[in-house]
C-alpha cells in the first residue's frame, strides 16, 4: 500500500469516527414539551409550594441528597459480555451455568450425573426445574454449554445474568427537582386512614438488601424471611435500601415514617448483598420463596440490562398464582424501563418529584404503568436511623403499599384488578390520557378506595409552554383537568385570572377518569413591578363538590420588586 493511500484512509477513518462521536454527543432527544418547566429564576417565585430557599437550606437539602441510600457500584463478581439464553449480548456470570433436566430425567439424578463430572451443585429451584452448578476453574461457561449440549440428562442451559438496584441519582439532578420529604402520602391522597384496613391480611414480600426488622418504624411489621445471599434463615440489611422501601410499604410512623399500608405485614427477602449486588438465579430463588410463603405482593426495587429466561419463568410463576409484581422503571433518565419492569404483566412505576414532575432520572417508555413519590423521600434508615431517599426504588414501594391497602378493602379482587383500579384511578398528569412519561399518572388513594359517589373536577396540571415568563411577552398556558368522580360531569367551565383579567372557558362532557387539555394564550401584563401578579386558574361545576382542594393552582407569575 503507498503512503498516499495509507493517509487517505487514516484520515477517512477519523473523519468517520469524529461523526459519529458528534452524532452521539449531539443526539440527544430533546425532552417532552409537556416536561417544560418555569425557568430556574422563575420556578420557585412561580409554584406556591416551591418557596425561594435560602443559601442555609440550599446548603442543607444539598446535604440531605447526599445522605442517600449507600450503593457501591463495584462488584467482586466476573462479568462475561456473550449470549444469554433470551438476550444476545448481555452480560453473565462467568464460573456458573443452570441447568435443566430432560423430561423423565428427575433432579436428583442430574444432581449425580453432575457429581460424577465434577460440576458441583451449589443450589436448586424444583418448582422450575432448574439446577444451579460452580464449574470447574479450566472451563468457561461456553465451554461447559458445549460439553453438555446433547447430554441424554441435560434439556437446557441458562447463563446467570448480574443484577443490581438502580444506580442512585445524582446531587445535581436532585437538586434540580423538588423534594417530597414527608409529604408522599399526601401528594397519594394517602392520608385518608382512619375508615380503611390500610394493608391488613396482604403480606408485602421486599426482594432486596434485607430488612432492619427492629427499626421504630418497622416493630411487628415483618414476619420471618430468608436470606438467599448467605443461603440461611437469618437476615439483615447491612446497605439500607431494603429497609428504606419497607418503610415506605408499611412503616407505622416511628421516627416519623409512615408507609402507604401500615397493617400490611412485610416478608424480608435478602437477595441483594451488602453491595447492592445479585444474580438472576438468587432472585428467582427469592420470588418463588415470597410466592410460598404467602405473598400478594412482591416489591423489586431492583433490575438488570439482561432479560433472562429464567427470571421470566419466575415471574411468570408469580404471577400465575395471583401474586402482582411491582417494579422500579430505573435512574437511569433513559428511554426503556430496566427489566423487570419491562416484562408484561409487572406494575411497571416511575418517580415524581414534590411538584409532581417526571424526575429527570426516571427511565421512561410505554411500558410505564403508574408514578409515585420518588425524589427525596423520607424513609427508614438501619439502627432506628432516617433517609432521604431518592430514585423509582422509593417510588415503587409506595405503590406497593397502594396496593396492599386497596387490595385489604376488597380481597376477592385478583392481582390484575388491583393493577387495573390504580391505573383507573389515577391523577392524569402533563397531558390527557396514559404516556410514556407517567404512565396512567400519580397514584391517588382517595379515588381507589372510595366507596360512594361523588362529583369531583380537578385541575392535575399547570405548565407554560416555553417555560420562561417575561412581562410583555405572550406564553401559553397549558392546563389538564380531569373528572375524578363517578359520575358525568358536563356543566364544567375552566376560570383563568391573569392579574384583573377573567376568562370562563366551558369544558367538554367528561366521563369518569377523562381529562381535558386547555391551552390558552397570555400576554403578561406589564408594568407590575410594585406588586405581585397572580395567574389563577381553576375549575368549576354547578353542583357541589366531594373536594375543592384539587380543584385550582394559584401561581405567581410577578414577584414585588
Amino acid at each position: 500500500m503507498s503512503r498516499t493511500v495509507f493517509i487517505f484512509l487514516l484520515c477517512a477513518f477519523l473523519l468517520a469516527v469524529g461523526f459519529l462521536l458528534g452524532r452521539r454527543s449531539s443526539g440527544e432527544e430533546r425532552p417532552p414539551l409537556r416536561e417544560a418547566r418555569l425557568s430556574e429564576e422563575t420556578r420557585s417565585a412561580a409554584s406556591p409550594a416551591a418557596p425561594k430557599v435560602s443559601a442555609k437550606k440550599e446548603a442543607a437539602a444539598s446535604a440531605a441528597a447526599a445522605k442517600s441510600v449507600p450503593e457501591d457500584s463495584s462488584s467482586e463478581e466476573k462479568l462475561v459480555n456473550g449470549n444469554q439464553s433470551g438476550a444476545s449480548g448481555s452480560a453473565y456470570l462467568e464460573g456458573e451455568l443452570i441447568l435443566r433436566p430432560k423430561e423423565g430425567v428427575s433432579m436428583a439424578q442430574l444432581i449425580a450425573f453432575l457429581k460424577e463430572k465434577g460440576i458441583a451443585v451449589i443450589g436448586d429451584i424444583p418448582e422450575l426445574g432448574l439446577i444451579r452448578v460452580v464449574l470447574p476453574e479450566d472451563l468457561s461457561v461456553p465451554q461447559a454449554e458445549k460439553f453438555l449440549q446433547g447430554k441424554d440428562e441435560i434439556a437446557d442451559t441458562v447463563r446467570n445474568a448480574p443484577v443490581s438496584l438502580d444506580p442512585l441519582p445524582g446531587n445535581q439532578e436532585l437538586m434540580q427537582a423538588k423534594a417530597v420529604g414527608s409529604s408522599a402520602l399526601g401528594m397519594m391522597s394517602a392520608n385518608e386512614s382512619g375508615t380503611f384496613r390500610n394493608g391488613e391480611g396482604i403480606l408485602v414480600a421486599v426482594l432486596d438488601t434485607g430488612v432492619d426488622e427492629t427499626h421504630p418504624a418497622l416493630a411487628g411489621q415483618t414476619i420471618s424471611g430468608y436470606d438467599f445471599v448467605s443461603d440461611m434463615a437469618y437476615q439483615k440489611d447491612l446497605n439500607g435500601h431494603g429497609t428504606a422501601c419497607a418503610s415506605l410499604i408499611a412503616g407505622r410512623g416511628g421516627e416519623n415514617v409512615a408507609g402507604v399500608a401500615p397493617m400490611a405485614k412485610i416478608l424480608p427477602v435478602k437477595v441483594m448483598d451488602d453491595k447492592g449486588k445479585s444474580d438472576g438465579f438468587s432472585v428467582a430463588q427469592g420470588i418463588i420463596y415470597a410466592v410460598k410463603k404467602g405473598a400478594r405482593i412482591i416489591n423489586m426495587s431492583l433490575g438488570t440490562s439482561s432479560e433472562t429466561n429464567l427470571l421470566d419463568e419466575a415471574l411468570n410463576y408469580a404471577m400465575d398464582h395471583e401474586c402482582l409484581v411491582v417494579a422500579a422503571s430505573g435512574n437511569e433518565g433513559k428511554e426503556g424501563e430496566n427489566y423487570p419492569s419491562n416484562l408484561e404483566g409487572v406494575l411497571c412505576v416511575g418517580a415524581v418529584d414534590g411538584e409532581k414532575w417526571k424526575a429527570s432520572f426516571s427511565n421512561y417508555g410505554p411500558k410505564v404503568d403508574l408514578v409515585a413519590p420518588g425524589v427525596l423521600v423520607a424513609a427508614a434508615y438501619p439502627n432506628g436511623g432516617t433517609v432521604l431517599m431518592s430514585g423509582t426504588s422509593s417510588a415503587a414501594p409506595l405503590v406497593s403499599g397502594a396496593a396492599a391497602s386497596l387490595w385489604s378493602e376488597n380481597p376477592n379482587w385478583s392481582a390484575a384488578e388491583v393493577a387495573d383500579k390504580l391505573m383507573a384511578e389515577a391523577d392524569d398528569l402533563v397531558s390527557p390520557g396514559a404516556d410514556d412519561w407517567y404512565g396512567s399518572g400519580l397514584v391517588n388513594m382517595h379515588r381507589a378506595r372510595r366507596k360512594t359517589k361523588e362529583n369531583d373536577m380537578a385541575l392535575t396540571s399547570l405548565y407554560f409552554d416555553p417555560p420562561d415568563l417575561v412581562q410583555g411577552k405572550s406564553v401559553t398556558m397549558v392546563a389538564v383537568f380531569q373528572n375524578q368522580g363517578t359520575e358525568r360531569v358536563s356543566d364544567g367551565s375552566a376560570i383563568i385570572k391573569v392579574d384583573s383579567g377573567v376568562k370562563e372557558i366551558p369544558l367538554p362532557a367528561l366521563d369518569p377518569g377523562a381529562s381535558y387539555e386547555v391551552r390558552e394564550d397570555l400576554t403578561l401584563p406589564e408594568g407590575r413591578a410594585k406588586r405581585e401578579m397572580y395567574l389563577e386558574v381553576k375549575v368549576e361545576t354547578k353542583r357541589a363538590e366531594a373536594r375543592l382542594d384539587n380543584n385550582g393552582q394559584r401561581i405567581v407569575i410577578s414577584e414585588r420588586k
